[in-house]
């Protein structure tokens, strides 16, 4: 974000993702805007590229679910995502790319869901 807009207090489409919804299903990539920066990527940790970003303290998908508690859940590839069990679960963020989803032809069916698979 330019320093102007954060100097006037705006806030990243992460943190508003987070604390300005209600929204029970957030499936997709983006793990790098939601990790403090340096943390290291569970899918990559030892690529120093993939490591979170955020500038705040804290955790913006680890604050979504502690603010939902119960019936909270993260997953981040498609195992975790196959696991879900949704009588069980009332909110779920699913973030299985650092940065953006890779394109169908790209992905790695054994880890990554397909928008098929998350829909």
């Amino acid at each position: 974000m330019p320093k102007e807009a954060l100097r006037d207090g705006c806030k990243d489409i992460a943190h508003q993702l987070v604390h300005n919804t209600d929204i029970n299903v957030i499936l997709g990539g983006g793990r790098v805007y939601m990790a403090p920066r340096g943390t290291p990527d569970p899918e990559y940790p030892e690529d120093p590229a993939q490591n979170g970003t955020r500038r705040d303290v804290g955790s913006c998908h680890r604050h979504r679910l502690s603010s939902r508690c119960q019936g909270a859940r993260y997953v981040w590839d498609k195992k975790g995502l196959d696991a879900v069990d949704e009588d069980s679960v009332s909110h779920l963020m699913g973030l299985f790319e650092p940065k953006d989803m890779k394109f169908e032809l790209n992905r790695n069916a054994s880890t990554d869901p397909s928008i098929v698979e998350m829909t």
